[in-house]
């Protein structure tokens, strides 16, 4: 469907035929997603491997593509990062291939980071001498790993243009919610199945709807506000409630439900010997992961909206609006200022 809607002229309505609609929403009632591209569309569910790999072969005999040497951690997921490709890609670029391949083996790599919150929430429930001291040393293991991410993520500046990403690659992105025409979408033959209801969530993909980061939240005891009406806290409920995988929904909800939390653990045992450190630098390292969330949104999104601007003879008024809608410099920065405040 993203394709017939933004292959029309600019200017047309976007009406989608029921050829379309029909089994589109069909298959959306049972992947519960909305009938848009989203981040697991064009990341989660969009790479394989180039080369199948030897589970049983050392780490040093995997196939490596793009040397990892900036990369601190010696781990064996390392090299199976560089033996990706996409799927599919819109516009048939290296650069929009290399910018999925970016989320991709950032959310690879996380998979220890799942692990390691595992493993620290089993000791949770455990309790105890030995458990703290273990806990402890999972947080020193969790706050590289979170390095390893944000390196993975500032390397996507060497295979993605920004000119490129922002004036080829984006404009595939723009749902009705975040399209610079606001022109409302239109299914027909929506009438013809009582099971249908018209789509009111109709984004774009966005960082936000990965469960990786928002885990990583919930664990740390990151807040991003308590207000359910303040603008950031409703932009990242709906990116869960509406966009993510059911699968992805139901761990966020279970790490939410979990009683014993780690910050709550943490404050009351915060004299233990290396345990604040351990957490607060975890914290330390998920804002640094977000320090270079602010430098995309500023190099890939408002930095050239800026260019565009004065190549036009204007000036760039008002907010630069990320594909899911929101103020997406404002947004970054929010969240990283919120993830700074969470240290004890």
């Amino acid at each position: 469907m993203v394709y017939y809607i933004h292959t029309q002229p600019e200017d047309a309505q976007r009406i989608i035929p029921r050829a379309i609609t029909i089994p589109l929403l069909r298959v959306c009632q049972q992947l519960l997603l909305p009938p848009t591209i989203t981040y697991s569309d064009n990341i989660l569910y969009n790479w394989a491997f180039i080369h199948p790999p030897n589970p049983e072969a050392p780490p040093s005999e995997q196939k490596c593509f793009g040397p990892p040497s900036s990369l601190p951690t010696a781990s064996p997921t390392i090299p199976v990062l560089y033996n990706i490709r996409c799927l599919e890609t819109f516009t048939g670029t290296r650069d929009e291939e290399e910018f999925y391949l970016t989320s991709a083996r950032v959310e690879l790599r996380g998979v220890e980071a799942l692990i390691i919150m595992r493993q620290i929430t089993d000791d949770i429930l455990i309790g105890g001498d030995k458990a703290l001291r273990r806990i402890t040393s999972y947080l020193h293991k969790l706050s590289p790993v979170i390095k390893d991410l944000a390196q993975l993520l500032a390397d996507v500046r060497k295979g993605c243009d920004p000119e490129v990403f922002f004036h080829q690659i984006r404009p595939w992105y723009n749902g009705q919610d975040s399209s610079p025409t606001m022109v409302k979408w239109i299914f027909e033959g929506i009438g013809e199945d009582p099971t249908f209801v018209q789509p009111t969530e109709l984004s774009g993909p966005s960082a936000g709807q990965s469960a990786l980061i928002c885990a990583l939240d919930l664990f740390l005891g990151v807040s991003h506000g308590d207000d359910p009406t303040s603008e950031p806290v409703r932009w990242l409920k709906r990116m869960r409630t509406y966009y993510m995988p059911r699968h992805h929904r139901d761990f966020l909800r279970y790490l939410e439900a979990n009683p014993r939390p780690l910050k709550a653990l943490v404050e009351a045992n915060r004299d233990y010997p290396g345990l604040l450190d351990a957490y607060n630098a975890s914290v330390e390292s998920l804002k640094g992961f977000r320090n270079i969330h602010v430098w995309i949104v500023a190099t890939y999104i408002v930095g050239p909206a800026r260019r565009n601007a004065e190549r036009l003879g204007r000036t760039l008024e008002g907010v630069v609006k990320g594909t899911s809608g929101t103020d997406s410099l404002g947004f970054v920065k929010s969240t990283r200022n919120n993830t700074s405040a969470s240290k004890l």
